[in-house]
């Protein structure tokens, strides 16, 4: 009896610091910025993430080419995301963070960093975000293409598309 206690005391105790995914509760907002004579994304644009305040929660990076990142990726070893590639992002910007981020409303800043440099100089824009922008990063962060069914529920992915226009 008191190996089984011992045993169950164990197995409890390793499940409860067990993680099932590097990225449990972790989304993704994948954004394509681009204009509308063109599909392909704006370089060295300002993206960032804000509250219903105004207050920043971070910035959006431009996935990148290839991973930067090596190493382990668990509950003691958290990667840099930024130097991480999502396959199925592609070459959009994104943002990763908490899956629930978005229960509160949050809008995405855009602004021309390097004016004409970039192919024009676009004009600033606020776009309010919903829920249905997060994706699940838990499972999928190294897939090329983002399952359509997760978690018995339909999920069509499909980047934020935001069009700028020139001043």
């Amino acid at each position: 009896m008191t190996r089984f206690l011992i045993f169950a005391g164990l197995l409890f105790a390793g499940g409860l610091s067990a993680q099932h995914c590097p990225f449990d509760a972790t989304g993704i907002i994948v954004v394509n910025i681009h204009c509308s004579s063109d599909t392909a994304n704006i370089t060295n644009l300002e993206v960032i993430l804000m509250d219903s305040l105004g207050k920043v929660v971070g910035e959006f990076w431009r996935n990148p080419d290839k991973i930067t990142y090596h190493g382990p990726i668990d509950c003691n070893h958290r990667a840099d995301v930024t130097r991480m590639r999502f396959p199925f992002a592609k070459d959009n910007y994104v943002f990763v963070g908490a899956i629930n981020l978005l229960n509160k409303p949050h809008t995405i800043s855009i602004r021309d960093i390097d004016g004409k440099k970039n192919g024009g100089n676009f004009a600033s824009v606020l776009v309010k975000l919903t829920k249905s922008e997060v994706y699940s990063l838990c499972g999928t962060y190294k897939m090329e293409v983002y399952p359509e069914e997760y978690h018995d529920q339909k999920v069509v992915y499909k980047p934020l598309e935001i069009c700028l226009s020139t001043n």
